[in-house]
């Protein structure tokens, strides 16, 4: 899991320590299914999220599902550059896109069982709420996990 230095509450007196940031957990000691042969567990990915796909983000994940079944994931970065006279905001930003291209699958699939996702509450790293999340714990509806070999490709300012 992740560890970072960070500050819970900003004071003058603070001094930054090594704090988890996130923090992953099983709900239950049940294995994840696992397999070699990655058509299928492509499928049984694509079958999970097309029965777990919410009403209102129904077009954003069968796009994103159609892109993974067709082995082309785009990332989207944020790329920027710090003002010199106000360091408070960027001179430069732009989003960038690129492709991901799986090279090696060596293995993958699927959590049986719903994973909590504990984010640790810093005001140095306020994490979950520029996720725009409620609370800093989340539950899973569906999880996944492969063993690859990918390669990130050349980017695109959009």
């Amino acid at each position: 899991m992740p560890i970072t230095e960070a500050v819970f509450r900003f004071s003058a007196d603070r001094i930054a320590r090594s704090v988890r940031l996130l923090e992953l957990s099983a709900s239950s000691a049940t294995a994840p299914t696992r397999s070699r042969d990655f058509a299928s567990i492509k499928n049984k990915i694509a079958e999970e999220l097309f029965k777990n796909i919410p009403a209102g983000l129904g077009a954003g994940l069968v796009e994103f599902a159609a892109r993974f079944i067709n082995d082309h994931i785009l990332l989207v970065f944020l790329k920027q550059f710090r003002d010199a006279q106000n360091t408070r905001q960027a001179c430069y930003q732009k989003l960038i896109e690129a492709p991901l291209k799986l090279e090696i699958f060596y293995e993958g699939g699927l959590f049986p069982e719903p994973y909590r996702l504990e984010i640790a509450s810093l005001e140095s790293h306020s994490l979950a709420q520029y996720l725009g999340l409620e609370e800093a714990g989340q539950d899973s509806t569906l999880g996944a996990w492969m063993r690859v070999d990918f390669v990130l490709n050349n980017g695109l300012e959009v």
